[in-house]
Parts: C-alpha cells; sequence; structure tokens
C-alpha cells in the first residue's frame, strides 16, 4: 500500500479507543452523553470523504486500492470491536456496541457505493459471517424436507445444498470471504422462491437444473452431477443417432438459460455452461466420428458394390416367382415397391443386363399365363431335382 495513502478511520479509532474513559465525568475526556452523536457525526463525514475522494483519483487502479484499503481496515476494526463488545460489560458494552454499528454501517457504504472496486474475496467480519450461517441454518432443514418430499434426485439435492451447507456447517471455520457467504445466501433465496412460487405439475428437477446455470454453481459437484445425468439420458438411447439427438438438444437448452451477472462458486474455474457446453460438444463430436467411420465404405464393400445375380429367367419370370414369394409369405418384407427397387438392383436377367424398376413393377402387377406356365414348369423341375438328390 502506498505510505501516502490518506487512511481516514484514523479519527473513529481514537473515538473507539476512548471508550474506556467515556464512563468517567472528566472535563479532558470525551463524556459518555456525546459519544452516540459524536460517532454519527463521523460516519457522516467518512462517507462524504468517501465520495469527494473518488473526484481526486487519475486512475481507477487507485481508486480500486484506496477503497479495499478501507474496507480491509474497516473489516479487522468490526472483528476487533466485536471482541471487546462481548468481553466488556454495562455501560460499556453499549458504546463499543454503537461502534460496532457505525463500522457495519460505514462498511456497507462502501460495498453500495464502491461495489465496482469492493473486493468480494476478502474475509468477511466474524459477525457478519455468523449472522448468515444462523439464518441458513434456520431455513436449510426446511428447504431440504420439501426438495425430499417432492421426491428430486438426491444427487441433484446433495449439488444445490452444497454451498449453504458447507457454510452452515463450518462453525468454526476462520476466514471466510464475502464471495462464499454471498453465494450461500443467494442460493438459500432462490430455493425459498421456488418454493413459494411452483406447484406440484413443475419438473422440480429441471427448475433445479436451471437454477445451478443461472447462479453459475460451477462447483465440481455440479460438474460431476451434470456428466452422470448425461450419461443416464445416453444409456436409454438405442442408437448413436438418438444419442446425438438428445446431446443436442440438452446443449441446446444449456446454452439457453439465463446466468445471474457478477455471481460464481468458483470465480477462477470456468462457467458452469461453458464446462458444460465443452463437455457436451465433445461427447458429440466422438459420437458423430464413430458413425462416420461406421458408413466409410472398406474395400471388402468397394468389392461387393457392383456385384449382380446373373439369372437364366425373364423379368417376367422374375417378377412372377418374387409375387408368388411374397403372397405365400416366404418373402415378408411389407413395402413391396422397395423390395422390386432392390431385385431390379442386384439381377441380371437372361435377356437384360440392368432391369428396370418400372418394369419389373409392371409384370409383377400384371402376370400372364404364359409366364405362369413357365415360373411352374420351373418349380416343378427344382422339386424333382430335390427328390432324386442323394
Amino acid at each position: 500500500m502506498q505510505s501516502k495513502m490518506k487512511y481516514e478511520l484514523q479519527n473513529y479509532e481514537d473515538l473507539l479507543r476512548n471508550i474506556s474513559a467515556t464512563t468517567t465525568p472528566s472535563s479532558g475526556k470525551l463524556k459518555r452523553e456525546n459519544f452516540l452523536a459524536t460517532i454519527k457525526e463521523e460516519i457522516t463525514r467518512i462517507k462524504q470523504t468517501f465520495i469527494n475522494e473518488v473526484f481526486g483519483f487519475k486512475d481507477e487502479r487507485h481508486l480500486e486500492r484506496y477503497i479495499q484499503y478501507h474496507q480491509q481496515a474497516l473489516i479487522q476494526l468490526l472483528d476487533e470491536t466485536l471482541k471487546e463488545q462481548t468481553a466488556s460489560k454495562a455501560p460499556l458494552r453499549e458504546l463499543w456496541e454503537a461502534g460496532y454499528r457505525g463500522l457495519d454501517d460505514l462498511l456497507g457504504f462502501v460495498e453500495k457505493h464502491f461495489s465496482k472496486y469492493f473486493d468480494q474475496d476478502a474475509k468477511a467480519p466474524v459477525a457478519y459471517v455468523a449472522i448468515v450461517r444462523n439464518d441458513v441454518r434456520s431455513n436449510l432443514a426446511e428447504v431440504e424436507q420439501w426438495l425430499t418430499e417432492r421426491g428430486c434426485d438426491q444427487r441433484l439435492v446433495e449439488s444445490i445444498l452444497f454451498a449453504p451447507r458447507k457454510l452452515a456447517l463450518n462453525a468454526g471455520g476462520k476466514d471466510v470471504s464475502y464471495r462464499k457467504v454471498m453465494f450461500a445466501k443467494e442460493v438459500q433465496k432462490e430455493l425459498i422462491s421456488l418454493k413459494s412460487r411452483l406447484d406440484e405439475q413443475v419438473d422440480l428437477n429441471e427448475e433445479l437444473r436451471n437454477l445451478l446455470y443461472y447462479l453459475n454453481y460451477n462447483s465440481i459437484k455440479s460438474f460431476a452431477y451434470h456428466t452422470s445425468y448425461i450419461d443416464t439420458l445416453l444409456s436409454s438411447s438405442e442408437t448413436r443417432s438418438e444419442m446425438i439427438e438428445r446431446l443436442s438438444f440438452i446443449l441446446k437448452k444449456i446454452n439457453q438459460t439465463q446466468v445471474k451477472p457478477a455471481i460464481a462458486y468458483n470465480i477462477q474455474a470456468p462457467a458452469l455452461k461453458t464446462q458444460l457446453t465443452g463437455y457436451i460438444v465433445e461427447e458429440i463430436d466422438h459420437l458423430q466420428r464413430i458413425q462416420q467411420l461406421g458408413q466409410l465404405p472398406d474395400k471388402a464393400s468397394d468389392v461387393w458394390a457392383n456385384f449382380k445375380i446373373q439369372v437364366s429367367l425373364s423379368v417376367a419370370q422374375i417378377a412372377c416367382l418374387v409375387r408368388l414369394l411374397v403372397e405365400m409369405r416366404i418373402i415378408t418384407n411389407n413395402n413391396v415397391s422397395e423390395l422390386l427397387r432392390f431385385i431390379a438392383k442386384i439381377c441380371i436377367s437372361k435377356k437384360v443386363e440392368v432391369i428396370s424398376y418400372d418394369s419389373l413393377r409392371s409384370k409383377y402387377y400384371n402376370v400372364e399365363q404364359g409366364t405362369t406356365d413357365a415360373v411352374k414348369a420351373i418349380l416343378a423341375k427344382l422339386i424333382k431335382t430335390q427328390h432324386h438328390t442323394p
């Protein structure tokens, strides 16, 4: 910190140091009855000084250092004043409490009016953390019971309650940052809001997933839940195309969800939407590559690409024989047109090397008597040959 940076809290610190002497009626000491008024005046002066000093900085970097310098000092003074307040007895406790309220007011003023420069990763005051922790604890059990009664995915519940639980259960934890406290508060607020406005018909699991995206709940636990959830959805898909379709739909839904600005579980990690879209895109690319490899012709398929079955039958006889097999339900294809197209493609007749589908179709539906007799003779010959086979 620059040595020339002005410290605006010195007078307030001096007032706090003189608290122990305020009960003494000596004329040279601050009288107790004037203490509250003096504190109030000093708070007003400091606020106005902060506002005036903003215009005295030439660049934002120095203004940010100035604000965070006083933010850290206020937090330290708040913790020290709380200790004195706890250890003191009336009437000094009342004065320490007034001093604490003044510092808390100043810190709230800095956070509100200089939010751009306020260090969210700084340690939050002990009393502030304790107040939020107690509030979260009082609501956590009720919210958890509601989620359980609604039959929510337990792993999803664990993910959404991770931050408030961590704050509520860490009673002896030190150096809890503003960001962690504020995130836990925001999760609790959104869950209580969901509870008050959702009816029984709404898919609560879907609402909770959207809340994870909205709050940028980019914890490892949230990401692990989503990968497991996606794998479960894909496990019921029968084809790669169906998998790709499902993944694409999930990707679309995630990309279309809103994200609340300036909030995250872990400010250092990529956003949850970024993590998930990257994961899903990689899964889609992988499935598409496998699908494309399966569709590429290899050397063996190239060999059969132009293969034809050569038969000593006429086109009319082929059509008659196919119709007979279909009517006898030996060939069970329901789509006759597709069947005829396939046969026209793979067969060469006695007189025609390229069988026309239209010709084959016409002869299939209009079988002449001479063709029928010829096919009967062929089948009789087959039966006779089979009968004499040893």
